[in-house]
């Protein structure tokens, strides 16, 4: 049993309860669409299902593993911290589909995807976040410099 792994599932488990209590008191939306509290609620049963397989996965027995990480695996993990560091700190002037596309196509580059792929792949992925959240969930994006 990995005591550490428990306590990090148990604690996936309460913050996705919490999480979706919490929305229980969000506004609904006239006519029954979706509102601000779907989008949440969904990572809340995620963040329980994902800390229930945790847990259970810890009550296992383990065998001494040594787990070695490579320099360049560690920096890159890092690296994704920083591009949502820069994605928090240019959003509202960029706008999302700016700011989204070129984190997309950073990270994408960093994991040595080619650009001929990369690029259309960070803008469609951008532009496609931009229709579920703006026209089906109705949450408005930063527009930034291209207006709105």
């Amino acid at each position: 049993m990995k005591v550490s792994d428990a306590i990090l599932g148990t604690g996936a488990i309460v913050l996705g309860i919490a999480t979706f209590l919490d929305t229980l008191g969000f506004p609904k939306m006239p006519g029954g669409a979706p509102g601000p509290a779907l989008f949440p609620q969904i990572l809340s049963v995620l963040l329980i299902g994902l800390g229930l397989v945790v847990v259970v996965q810890s009550l296992r027995p383990h065998t001494a593993e040594n787990n070695h990480y490579e320099p360049v695996a560690i920096l890159k993990a890092g690296a994704v911290l920083v591009f949502i560091a820069i994605y928090v700190a240019v959003v509202q002037r960029l706008g999302f589909l700016i700011t989204a596309t070129l984190i997309m196509l950073g990270m994408m580059l960093m994991l040595s995807v080619r650009l001929r792929v990369a690029l259309p792949a960070a803008l469609g992925i951008a532009l496609f976040s931009m229709l579920l959240f703006e026209r089906i969930l109705r949450v408005p994006l930063p527009p930034g410099i291209l207006g709105g």
